[in-house]
This record gives structure tokens, sequence and C-alpha cells, in this order.
């Protein structure tokens, strides 16, 4: 299922990104974003509406939690997300543009023949972005996010046990971009 998943999101980014063969005045480009602890590649696409912009953006995600997973397994933990964004954005002023809107995603968490879980999940967004010029931005988003996760973990001395786990938090993310 989750093979099915990544390739179904990665031939939809292809897709979304042949947009300004089909239609012209849309920019898109390439991004990168990083957060406390993991990093994130993007896809913008920007589509003009009447002096604003819907933002499209396809993303994808990689982190690391050394800490473990929402406090309930220690050790290393890797982190997929494979999401896309959609957001309005106006111009505040000549190089400044405000962004609001969300984004949602396919999760993985795995640990190394142990830990096996998968989800989605949902964040409300805003954002600055700064345009250094007309190919280049800078930014940041904050988005307050829900995470619902499930699938097998280990459970010592019994066998694998089946988990859902839900989780709210607030997070941080820097990005520059670069428009073709």
């Amino acid at each position: 299922m989750k093979a099915k998943i990544k390739i179904t999101l990665f031939v939809l980014v292809l897709s979304l990104a042949s947009a300004p063969v089909i239609a012209g005045g849309i920019k898109v480009g390439i991004g990168a974003g990083a957060t406390e602890n993991g990093s994130t590649v993007y896809i913008p696409i920007q589509v003009p509406l009447n002096g604003n912009f819907i933002l499209l953006e396809p993303s994808l995600s990689y982190s690391k939690n050394a800490d473990g997973l929402y406090g309930i397994i220690n050790g290393n933990i890797r982190e997929s997300e494979y999401g896309v964004g959609l957001f309005w954005g106006r111009p505040v002023t000549k190089n400044i543009d405000f962004l609001m809107g969300g984004r949602v995603a396919y999760v993985a968490y795995e640990k190394t023949h142990t830990i096996d879980l998968d989800g989605f999940s949902i964040a409300p967004t805003v954002g600055v972005e700064y345009n250094v010029n007309s190919h280049i931005t800078i930014g940041g988003f904050v988005d307050y996010r829900y995470t619902r996760i499930e699938g097998t973990e280990p459970s010592y001395p019994v066998p694998s046990v089946e988990t859902k786990e839900e989780e709210f938090k607030a997070n941080t993310n820097l990005f520059v971009k670069f428009y073709f």
C-alpha cells in the first residue's frame, strides 16, 4: 500500500511540474526548507489570480528523531512525508508576499525491523516570503499540525501490537525557493 501511495504522489508531482507547458503565466520552481529536525523539498507552482496568486506546492520531507516517537519509543526514528500545500498569496509590498492556506500529507515512521507506522497530517499554515528577485524567494511558514498514525510497534516481551497515535504540534519552517 505504501509503495502505491508513493508512486501516485510522484506521478502527481511530475504532472504538476508540467503545468507551465500547458498554461502561460505560471511560475514553477524548486525549493528547500529546514525545520528543527528535518528538511523539505518543494516544487512551488504559482498561478496569478487578479493581482494575487494561488500557490500549489507538492513537497517531500525527511527527518530523523533521536528522542523517539511521541515519547513512547526510544531510538532513531525516520519520518517521511509526501504532501501538498495549497495557499492563497497576496503581495504586501513590492517584495513581500503573505501566504495563507494549508498542507495535507501522507506520513510514514520507520525504525529498522521494529516500527512501521503510517497515516496522515493536516496543517493550517501561514507564511511570508521575500522576493529577492524574480527567481529567488526566501521566507518562513508556521503551521499547527494534526498527525494521526497507526501500525505495529514492538511490545516486549509480548509480540508486536497494533497502535494508533495522534498529535497536535506547532511547527516552523524556513525556506528558499528558485523559480525557473
